[in-house]
Parts: C-alpha cells; sequence; structure tokens
C-alpha cells in the first residue's frame, strides 16, 4: 500500500492520534513545508519505520528535503522519509 500524508490540525494532535496515523512511536521533523514563505508545519513519522522497511513516502521525502533545503541544511541523497506521516498544521506538536 503507497505511504501516505495525513493532514491534522494541531488542536487534534495529541500523542496517541499521531501514534495511531503513523502506526507506532514517533519522530518529529519541525517545520517541514514546500514554499519558502510558508511558516512550517511539524511532521511526525514512524520513529521506527525505515527498521520495519516501510516503503519510501515521496510526497513526503519532498517535503522534508525542501524543508531543510529552505534553512539551508544539506540533506543526503539516500535520506528519504518512509511509511505514513501527519503533516500538522496551524501550530507546532508538543
Amino acid at each position: 500500500m503507497k505511504p501516505v500524508v495525513h493532514r491534522l490540525d494541531a488542536k487534534d494532535a495529541t500523542l496517541a492520534k499521531l501514534q495511531e496515523l503513523v502506526g507506532g512511536y514517533i519522530d518529529v521533523e519541525p517545520a517541514v513545508c514546500n514554499e519558502a514563505d510558508c511558516p512550517g508545519h511539524d511532521m511526525a513519522v514512524n520513529s521506527d519505520g525505515k527498521a520495519l522497511g516501510q516503503a519510501t513516502n515521496r510526497e513526503a521525502t519532498l517535503m522534508y528535503v525542501n524543508a531543510r533545503a529552505l534553512r539551508g541544511i544539506d540533506s543526503p541523497a539516500t535520506d528519504v522519509v518512509v511509511g505514513d506521516v501527519v503533516l500538522v498544521t496551524g501550530g507546532r506538536i508538543d
């Protein structure tokens, strides 16, 4: 099954909900966005996704790489985001 990017408002982004949507424990990548003028949104990913062999999430990987580039941070060419992720809008993940 193709990984998806779930979108969730920050007010609904409880730990339990984030874990449910990514299918496990979470890691957070802060301020992910595709546009230079975007304030950024946090992205929750499955902490164990790569170890579990989850499929590459192309949409999330593009957001992750673009956000790092906009902040002047290089990403290794082999660094990808895998599995289902949650893009939290309207605030930050606490």
